[in-house]
């Protein structure tokens, strides 16, 4: 799921996650357009989610990402293949 890394998440975003949480299906947060912020910021986005979702069980990972400058790029890709083989 996509949650814009310059904003707190949204009651919409909170209650995704809980619905993937209650379904059983494995899902990785990817904090979008994080060459926006300062990488301070970027770091405190990553640990106010990891907060929200320490308790799930199906949280694969909280991911900064951007488009621009390829930031998390190649974790994503491995995250994917990862998940691939074992599902």
């Amino acid at each position: 799921m996509l949650i814009d890394s310059r904003h707190d998440p949204m009651d919409s975003d909170l209650s995704l996650i809980e619905w993937l949480e209650n379904q059983g299906r494995k899902f990785v947060i990817i904090l979008t357009k994080t060459d926006k912020i300062s990488p301070r910021l970027r770091e405190e986005r990553k640990k106010q989610i990891q907060g929200a979702v320490q308790f799930c069980d199906f949280c694969v990972d909280v991911l900064p990402y951007s488009a621009i400058s390829g930031e998390g790029r190649e974790s994503l890709w491995g995250i994917i293949k990862r998940e691939a083989v074992v599902s």
